[in-house]
């Protein structure tokens, strides 16, 4: 008996002390390198205050921090963060942090580690062999401001393609989880003779104006608008003139072809080829499906949009307090792989009739991508990845296959950002280092010149 107490007495115990003081963490959250410092104070009462790098002098106080034995837990319930770790042998917590539904590990020090540097080899650097314009056109009241990328050989037959980006306040270079395809497609091109013109979505970067409150159409019109002012540019007067549109651009794309006569080409990357109704339906299956999500939770989530959707065409004066009681009734039924700890009912319901419950939703619901081919009569090339699940691709891209002047091309094991991937999750964008695929922008490259 003596002996097992000796032993039991040499096992080194972890005391709440332990955990006292400051604590470092470098991590990277969808593509962002983040720094994280936390100061736990144990005595005289048990808290945690956590500090960004982007804003050291500001403290954000946790609402709970428990500790027991090797293992401690704390959360800031107002930006839905929590982080539960085990302080390890060798004096670092490793644990994981959750918010807003994303999932990362998070291993805390007590000395600072080096900053974490995310690779992206595909970034151009200098020296490029092409000039750049920064540009501002007024649309009414908004001022889009954009970057223009000129050839070195630049002519009267050198084409101009003015890209769009896909849902979300995206800047000039389609900045996304740390990657910035547009600049990437934009060094390209004008590497092969091809001149383009990328700008910032309203209220991004240089560009004024409110993102959200601005509808499908109108994001349409900005493009028409980038269009005109090449076109009145004695410059460009003669060029072949063509649009690109990445996943929700593509719609802003096809509104501005067919509303502007004097747009030479079109191409559409990852878009809609059947309508926004359908494509939301089906990619609210897939997406938490491919995220490690139960059949039923993606059952679940898909019946919600769908809903949502038949909700959206109701009369405008009713489908307000209508989506809500939807809303409402879709999270009380939630199945129990549902985490109801990570988002409150009022929470849910904001967040989705915030998104859906405006001129924008209700028009994107409503598109539908057969009604423009009918109008157009301007080549197109379409271009899909076999394991998007964003914009599904075996659906969408079989809706572009009726277009007389159509070419479609499917490839295989390419994302939604045209990444070659292995999981192909959403989450799984920001961990890989190609941006997008060398044969998308080969095939993208070929077509373009060959509308001269």
């Amino acid at each position: 008996m003596k002996s097992i107490l000796f032993l039991l007495l040499c096992v080194p115990t972890i005391t709440s002390a332990q955990f006292e003081g400051v604590w470092y963490s470098s991590f990277t959250v969808m593509g962002q390198p983040m720094e994280m410092k936390t100061v736990i104070s144990v005595s005289p009462t048990l808290s945690t205050t956590l500090y960004d790098s982007k804003a050291p002098e500001r403290g954000l106080e946790c609402d709970s921090t428990s500790i027991e034995g090797s293992s401690i837990y704390f959360a800031w319930k107002q930006g839905g963060l929590s982080y539960r770790g085990i302080l390890n042998s060798e004096n670092v917590i490793e644990g994981t942090m959750r918010q807003s539904g994303l999932t990362w590990e998070a291993n805390f020090h007590r000395t600072k580690p080096e900053p974490l540097v995310v690779t992206r080899p595909q970034e151009p650097k200098p020296p490029f062999n092409y000039s750049t314009e920064e540009i501002k056109v007024q649309n009414g009241e908004v001022t889009l401001a954009g970057t223009l990328t000129i050839p070195k050989d630049f002519n009267a037959e050198t084409p101009i393609i003015i890209l769009a980006s896909g849902s979300g306040p995206q800047n000039r270079d389609c900045e996304i989880v740390g990657h910035k395809p547009f600049w990437v497609i934009a060094d390209h091109l004008s590497e092969h003779g091809i001149a383009t013109l990328r700008f910032d979505d309203r209220g991004t970067g240089a560009s004024s104006g409110s993102f959200y409150q601005t509808s499908l159409f109108e994001f349409g019109s900005d493009v028409e608008t980038l269009a005109r002012f090449i076109r009145k540019d004695k410059r460009f007067k003669k060029n072949p003139l063509g649009l690109a549109g990445h996943s929700e651009g593509g719609m802003h794309t096809l509104i501005a072809a067919t509303d502007y006569s004097k747009i030479d080409f079109i191409i559409q990357l990852a878009a809609v080829g059947t309508s926004g109704r359908e494509v939301l339906i089906e990619q609210q299956y897939l997406i938490p499906l491919a995220s490690g999500e139960t059949e039923e939770l993606a059952r679940w989530n898909q019946n919600i949009f769908t809903g949502i959707c038949d909700v959206l065409e109701l009369d405008p004066s009713i489908f307000k307090d209508s989506l809500q009681k939807f809303l409402g009734k879709a999270y009380d039924e939630a199945p129990a792989s549902f985490d109801k700890s990570q988002i409150s009912r009022a929470q849910f319901i904001m967040s989705n009739a915030v998104m859906f419950g405006t001129e924008w939703g209700r028009q994107f619901v409503a598109f539908e991508t057969s009604d423009y081919l009918r109008k157009l009569k301007i080549p197109l090339l379409a271009i899909n990845g076999e394991a998007d699940i964003q914009v599904p691709a075996a659906s969408n891209s079989k809706g572009f296959k009726s277009y007389e002047k159509g070419e479609v091309h499917l490839i295989e094991g390419l994302n939604h950002l045209f990444q070659n991937c292995n999981t192909c999750s959403v989450l799984e964008y920001s961990e890989l280092e190609e941006t997008i695929s060398t044969e998308v922008l080969q095939i993208m490259t070929d077509w373009i010149l060959d509308q001269r």
